[in-house]
Formats: structure tokens, C-alpha cells, sequence
């Protein structure tokens, strides 16, 4: 048995190692050949270091291939399949997918021709199940699919392909394929990858700033997907010094997708609300959920919207956990409704 894991992100890197490790108490897997494949904006350094390079039997590339030319991208991505020999496997093949909405990722998952597919959670995509606009759900609808044809097997949003199985942090996942979806539970805790990786110095030193800090800011890329303007955003940011506590050091960690031009006047934003405060960020890259695994860590955590906070739930209940949703979505603020939004 062959499986293939496609990561498009570092975040997708961290659940196919802990896919592979859930997966590895089952003795089967022994007889396993594991493949990681890596596309798009997972090539990065910080993947790098939180591989295990170990538990892998091959690591592939699939640099991302900028073109307008769709039928370009198609041949590129079947050229690259022949010559890494994916099509020729004779073994049975099973492939792990956490993004399936991206139609390069499609291409590349119907060119192997896979026996199976599972579903590993993409973040909140898994949880809540979003539309796309008219414009996006015409051009794939019938631009791309009457393009590829049968080569593309989603055309709706991110968690919609029909699976065999599906892997996930919590029992809420793919609630719309129904109760009988075969739902494998995750875990951070107690995980040996996890613990593996902690120690490498890069790791050790971003969670070095994490433990000086009383309070943790994850910023999010709203105005980059449209759902505040920069002027909106930046007000909200200014009344958050009235309800969150005063730290000697205030830690900043960028979302992956956020524009660098827009985070730095996020970071000006905050920097002026907490003036008395110490600023330092940390990796944009790396996801949280490895930085806030230690049980060292006391500090307070904010965000507008993010998965991590979450993830949080399940990996540190006993932090106190700020939702901003109310902040930055709502006229009606108020410091209690601030305190209801604590997890």
C-alpha cells in the first residue's frame, strides 16, 4: 500500500504528520510506503524544519506553475507526474488530501488515480461550511470544469470531496456528509512528532519570546479576503487595548496569507494601543498549534477570527482565550460582551 500526502501549507504539513502518527497504531502501516508531496506555499523553510524526514519515504516537490494558460498547467502537472513515476505504481495507492478545493491540487490527484482519498481538516473549512460568490462559482463551474472535464472532482468549496475516511480535531467535522462519515479524531497532545520537533533550536527560540509574554496576538488577513476594509479593521484594532491586559511584551504572530504592506500597519495599529508594551513577533509560518502545545505557556490569547483559537480548546482549556468576532464584526462592543467571547 502506497499513501500520498499533498500539503499546500505548512498547517497541512503539521496534520499529515499527525495523520501519520494516528494512522501508525495501526501495525499495517509498517508495510507502508509514505510519500509527501509538497506544492504551492509549503515550500518554505519553516516546512522544512518541521518535517520529519524520518517517517517519510519520499519527499516530492510541485513547484507552482504560473501560467494563464490552464491547459499549460494541466501539462506541466501530468509531465511531472510521469516523471516522478506516480502513474506507474502498481501498488495500491490511497492519497490525503486537506485542500481539496485548489484544481491543481484535483489535477494532480486524479493524474496519480488514486484507489482512495481521505480528508484531512483544512482548518475551519471543516467546520463551517462556506459558498463561493456568483463570479467564482461560474468560472469553475464552467470554465474549468468544461475544461478538465472529469479531471476536476470538486467544484464546490474547500472539505466538499467525497471521501473514504476523514480526519479531524473535533466530532463537529464535515458535518454535511452526515453522521455515518467514517471520522478519525486527532490529537496534539501527547504526540511524539510534536515533541520531536519542539527541540529543534529555530522552534525553541519563537517559543522562547511565547513564554515572556502575558498576551499573544494572532492577526488574520481580513481585509485580504474581503471581509472589512483596512479603515474598518484599524479602528477595531484601536479599542482593543480597553479590554484586553496590560503585558510588559506583547507577542505578534502574522497569519501565513496576510499581505505584508497591510500587516505592518496592523503592527502600527497595535503598537500604538500597547505603547507602554515591548512588541516582538514571531514566525508567520510555523504554525501556532506547535508553539502553544507547552504547558509552560500561561499567556492570554486574542485573534479576530482563527482556527488556532479553536484548536486551543482541545490542546490548552486552561488558557483564557479571546474571540475578537464581536469587536471587528459588531457596532454593539461592549466590555462584557468581550469577556462572553472569552472561550
Amino acid at each position: 500500500m502506497i499513501k500520498l500526502f499533498i500539503c499546500s501549507t505548512p498547517y497541512h504539513v503539521l496534520l499529515s504528520h499527525l495523520t501519520v502518527e494516528f494512522l501508525s497504531q495501526d501495525e499495517k502501516i509498517h508495510n507502508t510506503t509514505l510519500i509527501l508531496i509538497l506544492t504551492e506555499s509549503a515550500i518554505s523553510n519553516v516546512v522544512n524544519l518541521i518535517i520529519d524526514q524520518s517517517i517519510w519515504h519520499k519527499i516530492l516537490i510541485l513547484p507552482y506553475h504560473k501560467t494563464l494558460n490552464l491547459y499549460k498547467t494541466k501539462r506541466f502537472i501530468d509531465n511531472w507526474i510521469n516523471d516522478k513515476g506516480l502513474n506507474k505504481l502498481s501498488e495500491k495507492k490511497e492519497i490525503f488530501i486537506n485542500d481539496d478545493k485548489r484544481w491543481r491540487n484535483q489535477l494532480l490527484i486524479t493524474g496519480i488515480k488514486p484507489d482512495g482519498i481521505s480528508l484531512i481538516e483544512d482548518g475551519i473549512g471543516a467546520y463551517i461550511r462556506s459558498f463561493y460568490h456568483l463570479r467564482e462559482r461560474i468560472y469553475r463551474g464552467l470554465i474549468l470544469k468544461s475544461i478538465f472535464r472529469s479531471r476536476l472532482i470538486n467544484i464546490g468549496t474547500i472539505s466538499s470531496l467525497h471521501a473514504d475516511r476523514f480526519f479531524a480535531f473535533r466530532n463537529t467535522a464535515y458535518s454535511w456528509f452526515g453522521p455515518h462519515r467514517k471520522l478519525h479524531l486527532l490529537e496534539y497532545k501527547n504526540s511524539g512528532y510534536i515533541e520531536k520537533i519542539s527541540q529543534k533550536s529555530f522552534i525553541k527560540n519563537q517559543k522562547e519570546k511565547i513564554d515572556s509574554t502575558n498576551l499573544l496576538i494572532l492577526t488574520s488577513p481580513l481585509v485580504e479576503e474581503n471581509f472589512l476594509s483596512i479603515k474598518d479593521e484599524c479602528n477595531a484594532w484601536k479599542k482593543l487595548g480597553l479590554y484586553l491586559p496590560y503585558s510588559e511584551t506583547v507577542v505578534i504572530k502574522p497569519h501565513p496569507r496576510e499581505n505584508e504592506f497591510l500587516f505592518k500597519q496592523r503592527l502600527n495599529v497595535i503598537a500604538e494601543v500597547f505603547k507602554k508594551s515591548r512588541i516582538v513577533k514571531v514566525d508567520s509560518m510555523l504554525p501556532a498549534e506547535i508553539l502553544l502545545c507547552n504547558d509552560d505557556i500561561q499567556a492570554e490569547i486574542f485573534s479576530p477570527n482563527s482556527t488556532t483559537l479553536a484548536n486551543l480548546k482541545s490542546i490548552r482549556p486552561d488558557l483564557k482565550i479571546y474571540h475578537g468576532y464581536d469587536l471587528f464584526f459588531s457596532n454593539k462592543i461592549t466590555k462584557n460582551s468581550m469577556k462572553k467571547a472569552a472561550i
